[in-house]
This record gives structure tokens, sequence and C-alpha cells, in this order.
């Protein structure tokens, strides 16, 4: 009698974590990568792609230009984002992307320095 109960808390702790909860102990950030362009002279519009994973999964991506927070949430795979150049002034931008999973852990990728000639 002892083993039903025990069996039964087993497959409902299982189908808990199959289920995609993050659970109150998800420390593990998400991995965040651009991955292209590759970094250089652009102009006209470019398309930035993100390769993002976590451990359960990614909720959103946003992204990040010269540390400011471009107003772009992008929750479904392949994460990309159009940059219209012609809005933007000559010069260098750094870009980031900022991965977040259900849990509000969030990765950030290394920053992509990006040209835009006059």
């Amino acid at each position: 009698m002892l083993y039903r109960p025990v069996g039964l808390l087993l497959i409902t702790i299982a189908l808990a974590t199959s289920c995609g909860s993050d659970g109150p102990d998800d420390n593990t950030l998400p991995v965040v990568t651009i991955t292209g362009p590759a970094p250089g002279v652009v102009s006209g519009t470019v398309t930035l792609t993100v390769s993002a994973t976590d451990n359960h999964r990614v909720a959103f991506v946003r992204w990040r230009v010269n540390s400011g927070l471009v107003a772009l949430v992008d929750s479904v795979p392949p994460y990309e984002f159009d940059w219209d150049t012609s809005t933007y002034a000559a010069g260098f931008y750094d870009w980031e992307a900022l991965a977040t999973d259900p849990s509000g852990n969030t990765g950030i990728s290394a920053p992509v320095e990006y040209t835009i000639s006059p």
C-alpha cells in the first residue's frame, strides 16, 4: 500500500517537469548569440539574426543598440530583427540580443559592431 502513493507522486512530478514548468529553482541563463550578419559596414535594411537556447525554453528575445533597448520583442524563432539603417546617423553601433526564459533569467549576447558609413 505504501508504494502506490509514492508511485502516483512520482508520476505527478514527472508530468509537471515535462510540461515545461521552470519551477522556483531555475537559475540558468539562456545562451544567446547574434549569428548574422558578420560585423562590418552595413546599409539599407539589414536582418539581424540570433540563436537563443535555454535549459527549458526561451520566452522572448529583445534587442539593444548602444546600451539602449529597441522596442521589439520576438517570441517566436527564428529570432530576427529588420534594422532600417537609413533611420540612423553614420557611425558605429554595438548590437546585443537579450534572451529571457519564463523564470525571468536573461542572457545577453556578446556585442556585435556594425558601421553605417556616411
